[in-house]
């Protein structure tokens, strides 16, 4: 017997669905610590734009390897199959 497992993601700052294709995980860092969180498009945009000014006038710095190869989810609903 075949199983399938939806999983929807939801804004985690508007609680509202986010619809497939829709939405993202957003991964940021301050003060040492590294956080994640679902956004719908709108939303990943706002985020994006507050921190524009901190962006440019920060400067990078190097991703460990194991943290650059991690996966991002995508926002949205998706089906996994088992």
């Amino acid at each position: 017997m075949a199983q399938r497992v939806v999983i929807q993601l939801t804004d985690d700052l508007s609680g509202v669905a986010i619809r497939a294709g829709k939405g993202e995980t957003v991964t940021f860092s301050i003060d040492g610590t590294s956080y994640e969180i679902d956004l719908t498009a709108t939303n990943a945009s706002m985020l994006r734009k507050a921190l524009r000014p901190y962006i440019e006038a920060g400067r990078p710095i190097k991703v460990s390897r194991a943290r650059a190869d991690r996966i991002k989810i995508a926002g949205g609903a998706r089906t996994v199959n088992r």
